[in-house]
């Protein structure tokens, strides 16, 4: 990438990575966007965020590009708002970020995932390094966020991944422990737990698997 960067948010669309904010070598955060070209072996500089912020939350849905909440280190603020892009194909600095209705909590270090034509927003901290629990459902049709069942412990910086008919979150600061989420009977149900305790890690789908990939360990 063009530019060196942690604690960002990386969402893939039309065959393409977009890499978004974080913070710098120079440890400030930034709200740089960036795509890469796998047919090009190029990266590509986009139009920046609003704002600079690390540990948000990022996701497709409908062909939008969405990002909410973070941490702005520079300005020490914490972050409900949400921003979106749907990326011009032919004009890539004609991609703009517009805002639309902000989520009820700041929330940094969570998950934002798009499941069944909505997006979730699942736990993350809220302030002081406070965990929570709490989930919220964002409607593109009517741009209105709506809570929704909590997940059955306080949690971030874990992983979650949208597979089949349902939300998985795993990991985190409740360790091994995972669980998962049935839209339709609005309930978290805990599952096996994974085999080492890992945070800041990856869920990905194989093979009809959930595979955890990397992430910090204890201590």
């Amino acid at each position: 990438m063009s530019t060196a960067r942690v604690w960002f948010a990386m969402v893939s669309l039309d065959s393409k990575l977009y890499a978004i904010g974080g913070v710098t070598d120079k440890y400030n955060d930034t709200n740089t966007v960036e795509s890469y070209d796998p047919q090009t072996n190029q990266w590509i500089q986009l139009k920046p965020l609003s704002t600079a912020r690390d540990g948000m939350g990022a996701a497709v849905l409908n062909d939008t590009i969405y990002v909410c909440g973070g941490y702005d280190d520079n300005t020490s603020k914490r972050h409900n708002d949400c921003e979106y892009m749907t990326p011009n194909s032919n004009d890539s600095n004609d991609s703009q970020w517009h805002f639309t209705t902000p989520m009820s909590m700041v929330r940094e270090y969570y998950q934002l995932v798009a499941h069944g034509g909505y997006l979730y927003a699942i736990g993350g901290y809220i302030g002081n390094l406070t965990d929570t629990q709490t989930v919220e459902r964002y409607n593109p049709l009517t741009r209105q966020w709506q809570p929704r069942a909590n997940l059955n412990y306080k949690n971030s910086e874990f992983a979650a991944i949208s597979y089949m008919d349902k939300i998985y979150v795993c990991g985190g600061n409740v360790k091994t422990t995972c669980e998962t989420y049935d839209p339709i009977e609005n309930k978290w149900t805990p599952i096996a737990s994974m085999q080492d305790w890992r945070s800041d890690f990856q869920l990905i789908t194989y093979d009809d698997q959930l595979l955890a990939i990397g992430g910090q360990g204890p201590g």
